[in-house]
């Protein structure tokens, strides 16, 4: 019997876990500020900014865009209320707090994975046969965790992408020499 009510106890706790963890989708239908004019609001406080990244999520209770700005200064972090377009925060980080705070995202990353790097290249290469993996990365992109890999063979890259927390494609993407010139380009200015 008590192993019964053990059982029915992990079970409620996991059912429980997976109904807490919000998708993008879903805190995207509480936004009532778009991405865009809180992007134009974010941009309002750093003088010739430019958006780094961007971010959807609940932070200290409030469902909040944060956005990371490059400005000739550095980084400031801005962060804009999804509900009523207030900001909430307007934080210049150092290069030095910049780089922690990409650490401790990765680590975090790592954790919520649940396939590893070398499994994720395994099932990558899979998609390229004969191909040689350029670059990868831990990522997330439109609110899902996934491995991107760049993959040579010949003359061509191919990018493919699969999910860090169940191991399946989610997509394969050809890429032209000025496509990937032009992604080279946009994460210089990410880094």
């Amino acid at each position: 019997m008590k192993r019964i009510w053990l059982a029915l106890l992990v079970c409620f706790a996991m059912v429980a876990a997976l109904g807490a963890a919000e998708t993008q989708a879903q805190l995207q239908k509480e936004a009532k500020v778009s991405k865009a004019r809180a992007e134009h609001i974010a941009l309002s406080r750093v003088h010739q900014g430019k958006i780094a990244s961007s971010e959807l999520e609940r932070e200290h209770g409030h469902l909040i865009w944060s956005f990371d700005i490059r400005s000739s200064t550095g980084i400031t972090e801005v962060n804009v209320d999804a509900i009523d377009g207030n900001v909430i925060e307007a934080r210049h980080e150092s290069a030095s707090a910049e780089r922690a705070e990409k650490k401790n995202e990765q680590t975090e990353m790592q954790r919520e994975a649940k396939i590893s790097m070398t499994e994720a290249r395994r099932i990558a290469l899979r998609e390229v046969p004969h191909g040689s993996i350029r670059s990868q990365e831990l990522e997330r992109e439109n609110g899902h965790l996934i491995y991107s890999f760049d993959i040579l063979r010949g003359k061509a890259t191919t990018e493919v992408n699969v999910d860090a927390k169940n191991g399946n494609v989610i997509a394969v993407q050809h890429e032209s020499k000025s496509a990937e010139a032009a992604e080279k380009r946009a994460a210089a200015k990410r880094h």
